[in-house]
């Protein structure tokens, strides 16, 4: 089972109206989405920054795992489609464009690799109290 997402602006502007009619209840949200998704043709796509300052966040936390813990996680998944090289292009591609979308939308930003949950925890809460 390869993932490739096809459709990417249609599936963009539905989770934007999602998150949008859940904030309308005064409810915080924590997403757990990607800034670079594999397009069909396997390449990186990187999401436009409008997307993110449509849905209204108020801080990142970037999750990083190495090739070496991501490309097992994969194959248990049933895909075992993506070369060590392509792995490696996408972490790095994530992190680049993860920083500059939050920059230029003036969004707090922390970078983590494999935290341990109550490391993750206390992360999201200080970005929420900044």
């Amino acid at each position: 089972m390869v993932k490739h997402v096809d459709g990417i602006d249609e599936n963009q502007r539905a989770l934007i109206a999602a998150v949008s009619r859940i904030r309308a209840t005064g409810r915080t949200l924590l997403l757990d989405g990607h800034f670079v998704l594999r397009g069909g043709d396997g390449e990186p796509v990187l999401l436009a920054p409008e997307v993110f300052r449509d849905l209204g966040c108020v801080g990142v936390v970037l999750l990083e795992a190495s090739v070496e813990q991501i490309a097992p996680r994969l194959q248990a998944r049933g895909d075992d489609s993506w070369t060590l090289l392509q792995i490696a292009r996408f972490i790095a591609e994530e992190s680049k464009h993860a920083e500059r979308v939050c920059s230029h939308l003036n969004v707090r930003y922390r970078k983590i690799e494999s935290p341990t949950p109550a490391y993750f925890d206390a992360t999201v809460s200080t970005l929420l109290e900044s």
